[in-house]
């Protein structure tokens, strides 16, 4: 039977069953035993769950790139913006002046401003992770924290 979710039971389950396990340590070994282990919880034989995790882990190369292309972009916009820069810069993209920028804006001026071409799941993932406080909005201080790291 196939499931939605994943629980931490499930994962201490499979951690504890998984063959070679030394010092509540798992080598490479386990942790690729472990993988079909997960998949079948999921409805899915060895080689999909083998597929989804190496997509994930795609994801987040494209993720990091994405972080990368991104900062650079924002540095660039807020050194042409001039002396104000940063702010100035994050004002112009808060369309509707709530102080925040929504998703929508961000978006924009992902597509807009900074002319990325990245799909928009990627750039979801971008605004969550920025996203600290869980508001659907980012604040100034997130974006400057986010283009300062």
């Amino acid at each position: 039977t196939s499931r939605v979710f994943f629980s931490a039971g499930d994962a201490f389950k499979i951690f504890y069953e998984t063959p070679g396990l030394v010092d509540q340590r798992m080598d490479f070994g386990g942790f690729m035993h472990a993988i079909p282990q997960v998949g079948l919880l999921f409805g899915k034989d060895a080689k999909e769950a083998a597929e989804m995790f190496a997509s994930a882990v795609g994801r987040m190369d494209t993720d990091q790139e994405t972080v990368r292309r991104v900062k650079l972009r924002i540095k660039q916009a807020a050194a042409n913006a001039g002396t104000s820069g940063w702010r100035e810069f994050f004002h112009e993209c808060d369309t509707d002046q709530s102080g925040y920028m929504d998703i929508d804006e961000f978006f924009d001026m992902c597509w807009h401003k900074l002319h990325m071409d990245d799909r928009k799941s990627h750039l979801q993932l971008l605004f969550e992770r920025l996203d600290e406080d869980d508001s659907g909005e980012l604040s100034i201080d997130e974006m400057i924290a986010f283009i300062e790291s």
